[in-house]
């Protein structure tokens, strides 16, 4: 899809509705987007319709999770894994922009390290949602 992100490649790492919304907005856009989801059932989103909390939609389509994801292309990848979060700052790499909702400096969970990939100027460029804020409510 042509527009006016058409050649910036976005990497997300996250889940429920808030961060993947934005970037189905950059898909819109024309932004390349990539992602990212455990292939432990990725986006537990996926799971409100198979636990029965929610019906399915027509065919079995879950709209919940269609919507926010539209447009993308996805990477199960468990970044708990050294070599799964290696392969995976790798892919980060390549980006122009990395969204990910979980990024903290006080966090120590193997899929939120912060490394800045090497090179003269910061990439990709972090986008991080902090809800409701580092130090909570």
């Amino acid at each position: 899809m042509s527009g006016p992100l058409e050649g910036i490649r976005v990497v997300e790492m996250a889940s429920w509705m808030f961060v993947p919304s934005a970037a189905s907005v950059l898909v819109d856009w024309g932004a390349d987007v990539l992602k990212g989801e455990s292939p432990d059932g990725g986006d537990p989103q996926r799971g409100l319709i198979s636990s029965g909390l929610l019906p399915g939609g027509a065919g079995g389509v879950n709209f919940m999770v269609e919507q926010p994801n539209r447009g993308k292309r996805s990477l199960a990848i468990n970044v708990a894994d050294p070599d799964g979060h290696e392969a995976f700052m790798k892919v980060i790499e390549t980006a122009d922009v990395f969204l990910n909702p979980n990024i903290c400096p006080r966090s120590g969970a193997a899929g939120n390290r912060r490394r800045r990939p090497p090179g003269p100027e910061p990439r990709p460029h972090n986008c991080a949602r902090f809800w409701p804020g580092t130090e909570g409510p």
